[in-house]
């Protein structure tokens, strides 16, 4: 207040949608070009009002996310109004993500992130511009571009921000890495190996939020390897009196980490449906959506898509009309996300659409389309070199035709799986599907 911005003490849902069609108005009409091209910031005052609210931003993610839209609303109106500074990038930005979260306008959302990274390169801000990049390719650019490119870009931006002695948004950027490493199928001990030192490595630039993180991707890529037995990736934590996956939801829970505890109710999800838990996964799904983020993220993609895997298999099951139906709304909200975000990125969504459709088929009875989806989802998931979602593509492809009496397909198909996962490294599953887990 002292420097010129009123903020509210409680931000209510009318509050955000009054932000956005202000930020809206404000930047109506403006170019990549003439956002550049605003006169810098002369005002002082304004300048540590701006650099004040920059640094709210990510306090604001991890606790109170319905504050973004109003930062970036303050920001922006003092960069149309008064002028420019390196930090109004982070205005730009945010807006990006709120109007990807709230509006779902993507080509909007990727379009001012474009202008917050030309902005910064005007002022010639490198470590500023290694943040924006950082914010921008995990909750932004994944949605256009391919993931094993964001994923380096991420990486390069962790360098970039170790050099200028930004720890913190450095293991920010490590954290988003490692997630998008771990979804883009790279091979599972090359990515424990990482996640392991990463965790490590924020530890010891005390970044605890960033390693308690990092640790749940941890236990997340053992249950898939099968290596759990004498590793405990929260041993790291036990100053902190963390010594279970369990101790660390009870604390995000108590200290309103939503973040903290989306990110458990993810790794338990994701570990369950590649388990055959499908009820578990189902139960950790919705414990996810029901988290209250209004911030949508990469994991929330992600979610998305095995959720919907999840509950086609559990309407499959059912004997019951109504759960039978409930099971096949879910999913099929889940196909109509995924016909959206496949427009944007053939390479990262196409093959995920396509299984969705062929498990929705299957549910319907509706044989010979699911018998394409199927085919169409394996050959995407290949061409886009995502080994673990060709496998898992070929895995419930052998399922179908098992049940359609196919059995020698069936086998065929089932082996092309464990081959890929025996590629990917994922012991656990591989025992399992061979009856030895």
């Amino acid at each position: 207040n002292e420097l010129g911005e009123d903020f509210l003490e409680e931000v209510s849902p009318e509050d955000v949608q009054t932000a956005m069609m202000s930020t809206q108005r404000l930047l109506d009409g403006y170019s990549k070009e003439d956002i550049v091209g605003v006169p810098r910031l002369k005002d002082e005052k304004k300048q540590w009002a701006v650099k004040l609210m920059d640094f709210l931003i990510p306090c604001a993610f991890m606790v109170s996310p319905r504050l973004l839209p109003i930062l970036a609303n303050h920001i922006i109106n003092i960069l149309v109004k008064d002028g420019a500074c390196k930090e109004s990038a982070f205005g730009l930005s945010n807006y990006s993500l709120c109007l990807i979260s709230l509006r779902h306008d993507y080509e909007a959302g990727y379009s001012y992130g474009k202008m917050a990274i030309a902005l910064l390169e005007s002022f010639g801000a490198m470590g500023s511009l290694h943040k924006v990049k950082c914010m921008l390719q995990n909750m932004v650019n994944y949605l256009f571009e391919p993931i094993q490119s964001t994923a380096n870009v991420l990486l390069e931006s962790y360098e970039g921000l170790r050099a200028t002695g930004d720890n913190e948004y450095a293991c920010l950027a490590l954290n988003m890495y490692a997630d998008q490493l771990f979804m883009s199928g790279c091979l599972l001990p090359v990515v424990e190996k990482k996640i392991e030192e990463f965790a490590l490595r924020s530890l010891r630039l005390h970044q605890l939020q960033y390693c308690r993180n990092l640790c749940c991707i941890h236990n997340r890529v053992l249950s898939l390897t099968g290596n759990a037995e004498g590793k405990n990736p929260f041993d790291l934590l036990r100053d902190n009196d963390i010594a279970t996956e369990d101790d660390l939801l009870q604390e995000s829970l108590s200290s309103g980490r939503s973040g903290l505890s989306q990110q458990i109710y993810f790794s338990r999800m994701f570990a369950s449906f590649w388990l055959k838990k499908y009820s578990k996964a189902a139960e950790f799904a919705a414990q996810f959506r029901n988290a209250g983020r209004i911030s949508m993220r990469f994991i929330d993609i992600y979610c998305t898509f095995y959720e919907g895997l999840t509950v086609f298999h559990l309407a499959r099951c059912s004997t019951d009309k109504v759960i039978k139906s409930k099971w096949i709304d879910i999913g099929e909200k889940s196909v109509d996300r995924f016909k959206v975000w496949q427009k944007h990125s053939t390479w990262n969504f196409e093959n995920k659409l396509y299984l969705l459709q062929a498990e929705c088929h299957r549910c319907a009875g509706e044989n010979d389309n699911a018998d394409a989806k199927y085919l169409a989802a394996i050959e995407s998931a290949r061409r886009h070199r995502l080994l673990h979602e060709e496998g898992l593509a070929m895995e419930l492809y052998a399922s179908f035709l098992e049940e359609t009496g196919e059995s020698e397909k069936s086998k065929t198909r089932l082996s092309l799986a464990i081959e890929c996962y025996e590629k990917w490294g994922a012991t656990a599953v591989v025992k399992l599907l061979m009856g030895r887990g």
